[in-house]
């Protein structure tokens, strides 16, 4: 029985290890989140793979995250845990959900200037004044995007990336190619 945990034990150091190594062999290159997607607009594995086979480079984009204020819900809660989580390790590079989910994250957390990324898509922008009196462009609304183009304008979906993403360069890129013409 020892010479099993054993083995499990240099199993799982062995897993871990093979695993540490391929993270560190194959970075990723953008993350993002789609959240409350109740139309299946934003099928992340899709996308992910349509995306990365264009830039050639590791994506990890999710779906599954659903994201209800003042819900126990233990997806609920996990979802903005994993939200959470994700901007302390300044990992998360956009977040596409819904008006109440990016009024939320806006009332506490800093982003990006989106006119100083992708000025030519100011008709879509989501502007706020800032506590200066400027306005800030904070969100892109994503009804003329290659997802929702036609499709439930009854329910808008807005993109946000935190000031502390270090990836903004490639949420730039993957902006673009969301409303570029097909």
């Amino acid at each position: 029985m020892r010479k099993l945990g054993k083995l499990l034990l240099l199993l799982l150091a062995l897993v871990l290890t093979a695993d540490a190594v391929w993270q560190v062999a194959h970075p990723v290159f953008l993350q993002g989140f789609f959240t409350n997607d109740d139309y299946n607009l934003f099928p992340a594995d899709a996308i992910e793979k349509e995306y990365s086979r264009l830039v050639r480079k590791r994506v990890n984009f999710e779906d599954s995250l659903y994201i209800v204020f003042g819900s126990s819900d233990q997806l609920v809660t996990a979802s903005t845990s994993k939200i959470m989580a994700y901007l302390a390790a300044k990992e998360l590079d956009f977040v596409v959900s819904t008006k109440e989910v990016l009024e939320h994250y806006e009332a506490g957390l800093s982003m990006v200037d989106l006119q100083t990324l992708v000025p030519e898509l100011s008709p879509y922008f989501v502007y706020r004044k800032q506590s200066d009196g400027t306005e800030k462009a904070v969100a892109l609304e994503m009804g003329q995007s290659r997802f929702v183009q036609g499709r439930h304008p009854e329910k808008p979906y807005y993109l946000f990336i935190p000031r502390n993403s270090i990836r903004t360069e490639a949420a730039r890129d993957f902006i673009r190619w969301a409303f570029q013409e097909r």
